[in-house]
C-alpha cells in the first residue's frame, strides 16, 4: 500500500472541519494515542498481561497515531518527512536492544512539542519526523511492517465507520470493539 491509498483510506473516515479544528484533533490525538500505546506495554511488562492479549491491541493503537501522524502531514504540508518511509526500498529500524520506556518516553515528548509549535518550525518537523520513526520502532519491535499496521487500520476504521465518518460510531459506547479488534488481526 502506498502513503497516497493511505491517506486516501484516512480521508474517507476523517472527521472534516476548519483547519484548526483538524489541527486541534491531531494533536489531542497524539497524546491520547501515545498514552494507550505506554498504557498496554505497561499492562504487559508491569501486570504481567498475556502478550496475547497485548499483541492486537497495540496493533490497533499503532494504527491510531499513523492515521493522525498521515493526516497532520496532510494538514501540515510535513509529509515529505515521511514519504521515503512508505517506499518499498525502506530499511525498517534495527530495534536489537530496544529500551521501550525510552522509545515511549521521546513520542510522548514529541506528541507535546507538536502541540506547542507551528507547522513550519523547526521544532515541529523535528518533533513529527521523530514521533513517526519512534512508532516505525515500536512497529518492528512488535513483528510489523508498517503495511501490516495500514491496512489493519483502514479494515478497522471500514468496520466502525463504513465509507465515511459518522461522528455517532465514534463514541466507545456506539462502537463494536470485539469486530474492530478482529478487523485488526
Amino acid at each position: 500500500m502506498t502513503l497516497e491509498d493511505y491517506l486516501a483510506g484516512v480521508n474517507k473516515t476523517w472527521k472534516e472541519g476548519d483547519g484548526i479544528a483538524e489541527v486541534e484533533h491531531c494533536n489531542f490525538a497524539f497524546i491520547e494515542e501515545t498514552g494507550e500505546i505506554a498504557g498496554w506495554y505497561k499492562r504487559l511488562i508491569c501486570y504481567g498481561t498475556d502478550p496475547e492479549e497485548v499483541a492486537p491491541k497495540l496493533k490497533g493503537e499503532f494504527g491510531d497515531l499513523l492515521y493522525y501522524l498521515v493526516k497532520m502531514g496532510e494538514l501540515s504540508d510535513c509529509m515529505m518527512r515521511i514519504e521515503s518511509r512508505f517506499e518499498a526500498t525502506f530499511q525498517m529500524p534495527d530495534v536489537h536492544g530496544c529500551d521501550i520506556l525510552g522509545v515511549l518516553g521521546v513520542m510522548a515528548k514529541c506528541a507535546q512539542t507538536l502541540t506547542k509549535y507551528t507547522f513550519h518550525s523547526k521544532q515541529f518537523i523535528n518533533a513529527y519526523g521523530k514521533l513517526f520513526d519512534h512508532l516505525l520502532v515500536l512497529i518492528v519491535l512488535e513483528g510489523h511492517t508498517l503495511e501490516d499496521i495500514m491496512y489493519s487500520n483502514l479494515a478497522k476504521l471500514a468496520v466502525r465507520h463504513g465509507d465515511s465518518f459518522k461522528d455517532n460510531q465514534a463514541m466507545p459506547g456506539n462502537r463494536d470493539l470485539r469486530t474492530e479488534d478482529d478487523a485488526t488481526s
